[in-house]
Protein backbone atom coordinates (compact mmCIF):
# COMPACT_ATOMS: atom_id res chain seq x y z
CA UNK A 1 0.00 0.00 0.00
CA UNK A 2 1.42 3.36 -1.01
CA UNK A 3 1.72 6.07 1.63
CA UNK A 4 -0.07 9.41 1.55
CA UNK A 5 3.16 11.15 0.55
CA UNK A 6 3.68 8.69 -2.30
CA UNK A 7 0.17 9.40 -3.58
CA UNK A 8 0.88 13.13 -3.36
CA UNK A 9 4.05 12.68 -5.42
CA UNK A 10 2.25 10.57 -8.03
CA UNK A 11 -0.47 13.20 -8.22
CA UNK A 12 2.11 15.96 -8.64
CA UNK A 13 3.79 14.07 -11.49
CA UNK A 14 0.43 13.48 -13.16
CA UNK A 15 -0.34 17.20 -13.15
CA UNK A 16 3.19 18.08 -14.25
CA UNK A 17 3.10 15.69 -17.23
CA UNK A 18 -0.10 17.16 -18.60
CA UNK A 19 0.81 20.74 -17.70
CA UNK A 20 3.98 20.49 -19.83
CA UNK A 21 1.90 19.26 -22.75
CA UNK A 22 -0.71 21.98 -22.14
CA UNK A 23 1.96 24.70 -22.26
CA UNK A 24 3.46 23.34 -25.48
CA UNK A 25 0.22 22.97 -27.45
CA UNK A 26 -1.14 26.34 -26.27
CA UNK A 27 2.11 28.39 -26.31
CA UNK A 28 1.72 29.20 -22.62
CA UNK A 29 4.36 30.07 -20.03
CA UNK A 30 5.75 27.14 -18.09
CA UNK A 31 5.72 28.79 -14.66
CA UNK A 32 4.97 27.57 -11.16
CA UNK A 33 2.10 30.03 -10.87
CA UNK A 34 0.42 28.62 -13.98
CA UNK A 35 1.13 25.07 -12.81
CA UNK A 36 -0.59 25.68 -9.48
CA UNK A 37 -3.77 26.89 -11.17
CA UNK A 38 -3.81 24.03 -13.68
CA UNK A 39 -6.19 21.20 -12.69
CA UNK A 40 -6.26 18.00 -14.71
CA UNK A 41 -10.03 17.58 -14.25
CA UNK A 42 -10.54 20.80 -16.25
CA UNK A 43 -8.57 19.49 -19.24
CA UNK A 44 -9.90 16.04 -20.05
CA UNK A 45 -9.91 16.75 -23.83
CA UNK A 46 -6.24 17.67 -23.68
CA UNK A 47 -5.50 14.50 -21.68
CA UNK A 48 -7.27 12.46 -24.35
CA UNK A 49 -5.01 13.98 -27.01
CA UNK A 50 -1.96 13.17 -24.87
CA UNK A 51 -2.94 9.59 -24.05
CA UNK A 52 -4.65 8.56 -27.31
CA UNK A 53 -2.44 10.45 -29.79
CA UNK A 54 0.84 11.72 -28.33
CA UNK A 55 1.56 8.50 -26.41
CA UNK A 56 0.36 6.16 -29.17
CA UNK A 57 1.12 7.61 -32.59
CA UNK A 58 4.36 7.62 -34.59
CA UNK A 59 6.74 10.52 -34.06
CA UNK A 60 6.07 11.99 -37.53
CA UNK A 61 2.26 11.99 -37.10
CA UNK A 62 0.53 15.35 -36.63
CA UNK A 63 -1.51 15.80 -33.47
CA UNK A 64 -5.19 16.63 -33.94
CA UNK A 65 -7.69 18.62 -31.86
CA UNK A 66 -5.13 21.07 -30.47
CA UNK A 67 -4.68 24.82 -31.12
CA UNK A 68 -1.14 24.50 -32.48
CA UNK A 69 -0.06 22.36 -35.45
CA UNK A 70 2.53 19.97 -34.07
CA UNK A 71 3.81 16.51 -34.80
CA UNK A 72 4.36 14.06 -31.96
CA UNK A 73 8.11 14.70 -32.38
CA UNK A 74 7.62 18.48 -32.23
CA UNK A 75 5.68 18.18 -29.00
CA UNK A 76 8.23 15.80 -27.51
CA UNK A 77 11.15 18.11 -28.29
CA UNK A 78 9.31 21.18 -26.99
CA UNK A 79 8.42 19.47 -23.72
CA UNK A 80 12.03 18.38 -23.24
CA UNK A 81 12.96 22.07 -23.12
CA UNK A 82 10.59 22.81 -20.23
CA UNK A 83 12.86 22.38 -17.23
CA UNK A 84 12.06 23.13 -13.58
CA UNK A 85 14.99 24.72 -11.79
CA UNK A 86 13.71 23.65 -8.36
CA UNK A 87 11.21 20.79 -8.51
CA UNK A 88 11.11 20.56 -4.71
CA UNK A 89 9.80 24.12 -4.53
CA UNK A 90 7.04 23.33 -7.05
CA UNK A 91 6.18 20.12 -5.23
CA UNK A 92 6.00 21.77 -1.79
CA UNK A 93 3.50 24.34 -3.06
CA UNK A 94 1.55 21.61 -4.84
CA UNK A 95 1.46 19.54 -1.65
CA UNK A 96 -0.26 22.39 0.20
CA UNK A 97 -3.04 22.21 -2.41
CA UNK A 98 -3.06 18.42 -2.31
CA UNK A 99 -3.78 18.37 1.42
CA UNK A 100 -7.00 20.30 0.75
CA UNK A 101 -7.99 18.39 -2.36
CA UNK A 102 -7.35 14.95 -0.83
CA UNK A 103 -7.16 15.27 2.97
CA UNK A 104 -5.13 12.72 4.88
CA UNK A 105 -8.16 11.57 6.90
CA UNK A 106 -10.05 10.63 3.73
CA UNK A 107 -6.99 8.78 2.41
CA UNK A 108 -6.68 6.91 5.70
CA UNK A 109 -10.39 6.00 5.78
CA UNK A 110 -10.21 4.67 2.24
CA UNK A 111 -7.05 2.69 3.01
CA UNK A 112 -8.81 1.12 6.00
CA UNK A 113 -11.99 0.29 4.08
CA UNK A 114 -13.05 -3.34 4.09
CA UNK A 115 -14.83 -3.48 0.72
CA UNK A 116 -13.61 -2.88 -2.83
CA UNK A 117 -15.53 -0.11 -4.57
CA UNK A 118 -15.56 -2.01 -7.85
CA UNK A 119 -16.04 -5.73 -7.26
CA UNK A 120 -17.42 -5.44 -3.69
CA UNK A 121 -15.16 -8.22 -2.39
CA UNK A 122 -14.45 -7.80 1.32
CA UNK A 123 -11.33 -8.20 3.41
CA UNK A 124 -13.11 -11.06 5.17
CA UNK A 125 -13.47 -13.00 1.90
CA UNK A 126 -9.85 -12.22 0.97
CA UNK A 127 -8.73 -13.63 4.33
CA UNK A 128 -10.84 -16.75 3.77
CA UNK A 129 -9.18 -17.22 0.37
CA UNK A 130 -5.74 -16.81 1.94
CA UNK A 131 -6.53 -19.26 4.77
CA UNK A 132 -7.63 -21.87 2.22
CA UNK A 133 -4.56 -21.23 0.03
CA UNK A 134 -6.77 -20.03 -2.82
CA UNK A 135 -4.98 -16.80 -3.78
CA UNK A 136 -1.70 -16.86 -5.65
CA UNK A 137 -0.30 -13.35 -5.77
CA UNK A 138 3.47 -12.94 -5.67
CA UNK A 139 3.64 -9.69 -3.67
CA UNK A 140 3.60 -10.10 0.08
CA UNK A 141 2.88 -6.45 0.89
CA UNK A 142 -0.25 -6.15 -1.24
CA UNK A 143 -3.65 -7.79 -1.16
CA UNK A 144 -4.63 -7.85 2.52
CA UNK A 145 -5.80 -4.24 2.63
CA UNK A 146 -7.63 -2.05 0.16
CA UNK A 147 -5.56 0.14 -2.11
CA UNK A 148 -6.38 3.61 -3.40
CA UNK A 149 -7.47 3.83 -7.01
CA UNK A 150 -8.23 6.82 -9.20
CA UNK A 151 -11.63 6.39 -10.84
CA UNK A 152 -10.34 8.33 -13.84
CA UNK A 153 -6.73 7.14 -13.92
CA UNK A 154 -5.24 10.14 -15.74
CA UNK A 155 -6.60 12.68 -13.29
CA UNK A 156 -5.04 13.63 -9.97
CA UNK A 157 -5.64 12.06 -6.58
CA UNK A 158 -8.56 14.00 -5.13
CA UNK A 159 -11.43 13.18 -2.80
CA UNK A 160 -13.83 12.96 -5.76
CA UNK A 161 -11.51 10.80 -7.87
CA UNK A 162 -10.29 8.23 -5.31
CA UNK A 163 -11.90 5.05 -4.02
CA UNK A 164 -10.79 1.97 -2.06
CA UNK A 165 -9.99 -0.90 -4.38
CA UNK A 166 -8.78 -4.46 -3.95
CA UNK A 167 -5.40 -5.58 -5.25
CA UNK A 168 -6.94 -7.65 -8.07
CA UNK A 169 -9.15 -4.88 -9.38
CA UNK A 170 -6.34 -2.34 -9.11
CA UNK A 171 -4.07 -4.55 -11.21
CA UNK A 172 -6.75 -5.34 -13.79
CA UNK A 173 -8.04 -1.78 -14.15
CA UNK A 174 -4.53 -0.36 -14.76
CA UNK A 175 -4.60 3.11 -16.32
CA UNK A 176 -6.80 1.97 -19.18
CA UNK A 177 -10.34 1.87 -17.77
CA UNK A 178 -12.38 4.46 -15.94
CA UNK A 179 -14.62 3.39 -13.06
CA UNK A 180 -17.80 2.92 -15.11
CA UNK A 181 -16.08 0.89 -17.83
CA UNK A 182 -14.44 -1.33 -15.25
CA UNK A 183 -17.48 -2.36 -13.17
CA UNK A 184 -18.52 -5.33 -15.42
CA UNK A 185 -14.95 -6.64 -15.32
CA UNK A 186 -14.80 -6.21 -11.54
CA UNK A 187 -17.97 -8.23 -11.03
CA UNK A 188 -16.40 -11.14 -12.90
CA UNK A 189 -13.21 -10.86 -10.83
CA UNK A 190 -15.21 -11.17 -7.61
CA UNK A 191 -17.17 -14.14 -8.98
CA UNK A 192 -13.96 -15.92 -9.98
CA UNK A 193 -12.41 -15.37 -6.54
CA UNK A 194 -15.55 -16.38 -4.66
CA UNK A 195 -15.87 -19.53 -6.82
CA UNK A 196 -12.51 -20.67 -5.45
CA UNK A 197 -14.04 -20.86 -1.98
CA UNK A 198 -16.54 -23.43 -3.25
CA UNK A 199 -13.91 -25.83 -4.60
Amino acid sequence: MSSYNEKAKQSFLTRLRFFRFYCVVNDLSFTKENFLTFKTENHENLITVYTAQYSQWHRKDRLEDIPKKLSVQDAYEAMEQLIISDETDWYNDYFEQFKDRYPYQIFENQAKADTCEYCKITIDVINQLADKKKIFKKTYQRGYTMEIDRKKPNLEYTTENCVPCCYWCNNAKTDEFNDKEFIPIAIEIRKALENRLEK
